[in-house]
């Protein structure tokens, strides 16, 4: 493990290019977390004798680099703040090429910098962020469009981040000086924490990073714990075949509320609900001989079976309450 401070926007620069796992949660920041990130930017903005220390960022790269001279790296942590900050300087972005005067930056140099795509790249090896599920053509749309204003914008209005960014063109619109905001922007600081594929476990330190603070669902957890230790192809396959499906059988049911019920049923015997749930989930999960992939494998088909009993017999439950 290598953690240094840097400051946050040079993560977005240079040959690094982050893609988040399918078991990490999607894009969840609302407007209250937006707002807090623009008034620390812009704080810092007006004092330039200050930084801001906005948290961390872990990563790890996934092989070496690749022939187009980009390395991959997996984003464990930092989803949130790079994907919002990559918002932002989008609205910054736009607002200069609507109104360039008396601005020290411009839409080209953040698109020269390669803030949001490599120019010279193709496919996605092009973009410097890349979420997950639908969350990814939705970014990666809106990073097209402000490379290119003339190509279709094919975001979708119903999501969290087109709610931000619009939040963000707005605060940009009605700030004073945006030059302020620019500058707040690149004095942001993170702590870039560089894992080892061969000697560090992600999923432990993605736990030991948000015991506190974070409020992660233990479905959450168990996900992460699930998929975390297998590569990005199996973590695809395992939650593409299992996970995703659960997901959509239980639709609106509590996710915490099915696994607690399935731990209950699963053990034969009681189970507190919570953190206590998570490790005790762990201890069953690793009592096994089966190798990893298989061990995930089959406890994920366990579940899934066991999710689509469990909705159909609150949904009979539902009816029946209705009547």
């Amino acid at each position: 493990m290598d953690a240094g401070k840097k400051i946050l926007l040079d993560l977005l620069t240079g040959s690094l290019r982050f893609v988040v796992p399918v078991y990490q949660r999607r894009y969840s920041w609302g407007e209250a977390q937006c707002r807090q990130l623009w008034a620390d930017i812009v704080t810092a903005g007006r004092h330039p004798e200050r930084t801001h220390f906005t948290g961390s960022v872990v990563w790890m790269q996934e092989g070496g680099i690749g022939p187009d001279g980009v390395s991959r790296c997996l984003l464990i942590d930092g989803q949130q703040r790079l994907t919002s900050v990559t918002l932002l300087l989008i609205a910054l972005a736009e607002y200069a090429r609507a109104r360039p005067e008396n601005l020290r930056f411009s839409a080209d140099m953040r698109i020269d910098r390669g803030y949001f795509v490599d120019k010279y790249a193709t496919g996605e090896g092009r973009y410097k962020l890349t979420l997950s599920d639908d969350d990814r053509e939705v970014l990666h749309s809106m990073c097209d469009h402000v490379v290119a204003p003339d190509r279709p914008n094919h975001a979708n209005t119903g999501s969290r981040l087109e709610a931000n960014l619009d939040l963000f063109r707005s605060l940009v619109a009605a700030i004073d000086d945006a030059n302020v905001v620019w500058n707040g922007l690149q004095r942001l600081e993170v702590v870039s924490v560089t894992l080892d594929q061969d000697r560090d476990e992600p999923q432990l330190v993605f736990e030991s990073m948000n015991s506190t603070g974070l409020d992660l669902e233990t479905s959450d957890l168990v996900r992460n714990y699930m998929l975390m230790g297998c590569s990005m192809a199996e973590q695809k396959t395992l939650y593409e075949d299992y996970w995703l499906p659960m997901e959509r059988v239980l639709g609106n049911l509590s996710f915490d509320a099915f696994l607690h019920d399935w731990m209950v049923v699963t053990l034969k015997k009681p189970v507190l609900k919570g953190r206590v749930m998570y490790a005790e989930f762990k201890r069953f999960a690793a009592d096994s001989s089966l190798l990893r992939m298989e061990r995930t494998r089959n406890l994920l088909a366990n579940m899934l079976e066991y999710a689509k009993y469990y909705a159909a017999i609150k949904g009979v439950a539902a009816a029946g309450s209705g009547d």
